[in-house]
Formats: structure tokens, C-alpha cells, sequence
């Protein structure tokens, strides 16, 4: 039940907010509950507001991530626990010249885990940003970004890690399943933005291209399109996604491909439902041979950060 997990998340978050640390770190693990504090959202690597993760204690760590294990999905958790373990190669990549660990993510909480009142935390670091919403026995979580560098680690010839593997096959394979005519439409462009579009935010709205629309596609690229935008909602623990995936099931999926078809071409991608739901995917080389630089959100635009922000939501 959602408010059994309310009052947990409230316990922990209370734990971790009362843990020991130095005074100047433990004033910035909590911050005011305003709409600049709390959408000021970023997956790039620096040092952000929070207690860090590579300065907290062993019970606080595990405070931590046991606010990701009741907010996300288990494979979501288990994407966010292989980004962070890539944070290590990057630095090893650069010959340590990048000063960039696996534990450099940090935590903050915005407002007071009051019963009534709305607060949240997040959870942040390079390549990822997860916001967390509570407001009573409603939790909201999203935005939900993940990224990851490199998309794909190989060895051999074999993978040995790509995490957001799903995201990227399952829309792969819509686009197989299309024939060529609604393939082509649904390619709007083979032009990649340098960088998707809702990763940083403070509202997000359904944008276009809108490309084709997903109830005109044949039934096999359908289902991998349903499929897809489950992957992305599914991003929160069950008993969270259960009602955002009930309003997706009534929703007009549009589905618009930007870039290249072929393997280590740079591609883009938006999946949304006007008003209510985007995915955004995009995988870009950065200057490399290959595109291997792969940046996801979710939006769920009526309710990320909680949903509606005005002069009546609490302090």
C-alpha cells in the first residue's frame, strides 16, 4: 500500500536528515520546498547540493539506496547501481585525469517529511536523476533520468554491460515491424539533436515531431511500442506505476525516430502521449567513432515533482 510506503520513506528520509556529519554538510542535505529548488534538475557530473554518497556513513549509505529500492523498480535499481559502476571506467578511460567515482551521487531533501505537507528528495549524480514527490500517502517519481558511457561495454565481441539495452531494442524493433511506409514517416528526420530535449526541464510538455501514430502501426510494432513505454513507467516500484500504467493503456501513443538505422549510428528518439507521458532516448558519439553516449527520461507531465505547483503547496 502507498501509505505504508509514505511512512517509510518518511523514516528513512528522517534518519538520514539526523545521521552525523559536519555541520556545513549536514546543512545541505536539506533544502526549502520551492519550485526552483525542487525542478533544478542535471545529469552532468559536478558537485550539486546533498549529502554525498561517498561521505555518508555505512547505516547512512544504506539509507540511501533503500530510498531507490522502495521508489524504483528492481531492474531500475539495477540500472542505476551499473551507471554508477560506470562512473569508474570513465575515469580509468581518461587515464584518472577525470575525477569521477562511483559513489560521487548525492541525496537531498527538499521541504519537511511532514504527514500532510508535500515534500521530496532526490537522488543525483552524473547520468542520473531521480525525484521523489510525497504529499500525504501520494508518492510521485520522475522525472526519472538515466544515461550511460559507454551505452555498451564489449569484450570479445560479447556484451558485457549495457544497461539500457531494453530501451533502445525494444524501439529497434518497432521500427523493423513497421513496413516501409510507416517507417518512413515515422522517421522525421535524419538529423540528431546534440542532446534530448527534456533532460533538464522545469515542465515538460509533448513536443514535437510527433511522428506517426502508434494505434496505425501493424499489431507487432504496436506491442514492442506499448512495451517500450511500459519499460519507462515500470521505471518506479510496482504499487507506484501501477496507476500511471493504467492511464497509459487509454492514451494515443505517438512514436517519431530522429538519425540513423544502422548499428553505431547516432539515433533519437520521442515516445508520448500528449499531456500525459514522454520518453525521450538518445544516443549520440560525442565525437567518437561510434555512437555509444546514451541519454533516457521519463516525464510524466501531471505529475513530475509532484504535479501542480502553486501558492496553496505547502512550505
Amino acid at each position: 500500500m502507498s501509505s505504508d510506503l509514505a511512512l517509510e520513506m518518511k523514516f528513512i528520509t528522517e534518519q538520514v536528515l539526523a545521521s552525523p556529519g559536519h555541520a556545513d554538510e549536514q546543512s545541505a542535505r536539506q533544502l526549502p520546498y520551492d519550485r526552483a529548488a525542487v525542478t533544478a534538475i542535471s545529469f552532468r557530473p559536478h558537485r550539486r547540493p546533498g549529502l554525498r554518497l561517498g561521505d555518508a556513513s555505512r547505516v547512512t549509505r544504506v539509507g540511501i539506496l533503500g530510498l531507490l529500492d522502495l521508489a524504483l523498480s528492481s531492474h531500475t535499481y539495477a540500472q542505476v547501481a551499473t551507471i554508477m559502476g560506470l562512473e569508474s571506467l570513465v575515469a580509468r578511460g581518461s587515464n584518472w585525469r577525470k575525477d569521477q567515482q562511483s559513489d560521487d551521487y548525492y541525496l537531498v531533501v527538499h521541504g519537511h517529511p511532514h504527514d500532510n505537507h508535500r515534500w521530496g528528495w532526490r537522488f543525483e549524480g552524473h547520468h542520473i536523476s531521480i525525484t521523489a514527490t510525497v504529499q500525504g500517502d501520494r508518492i510521485d517519481v520522475a522525472p526519472i533520468f538515466l544515461g550511460a558511457s559507454p551505452d555498451k561495454l564489449l569484450h570479445a565481441g560479447r556484451v558485457l554491460l549495457h544497461p539500457l539495452v531494453a530501451e533502445a531494442e525494444l524501439a529497434r524493433t518497432a521500427l523493423n515491424d513497421m513496413g516501409p511506409s510507416h517507417r518512413a514517416a515515422a522517421i522525421v528526420t535524419r538529423t540528431v539533436p546534440r542532446e534530448i530535449t527534456h533532460g533538464s526541464t522545469a515542465q515538460a510538455t509533448t513536443s514535437e515531431p510527433a511522428g506517426v501514430r502508434v494505434s496505425d502501426l501493424p499489431r507487432a510494432a504496436q506491442r514492442s511500442l506499448r512495451e517500450l513505454a511500459s519499460t519507462y513507467i515500470n521505471r518506479a516500484a510496482p504499487t507506484l506505476a501501477t496507476q500511471q500504467a493504467q492511464l497509459l493503456e487509454k492514451a494515443e501513443l505517438t512514436f517519431a525516430w530522429l538519425g540513423g538505422t544502422s548499428p553505431g549510428e547516432e539515433f533519437h528518439y520521442l515516445l508520448q502521449a500528449e499531456g500525459l507521458f514522454i520518453a525521450e532516448y538518445g544516443n549520440n558519439s560525442h565525437g567518437q567513432k561510434s555512437a555509444n553516449h546514451v541519454h533516457t527520461i521519463l516525464r510524466l507531465p501531471r505529475s513530475d515533482f509532484g504535479g501542480h505547483f502553486g501558492p496553496e503547496t505547502p512550505q
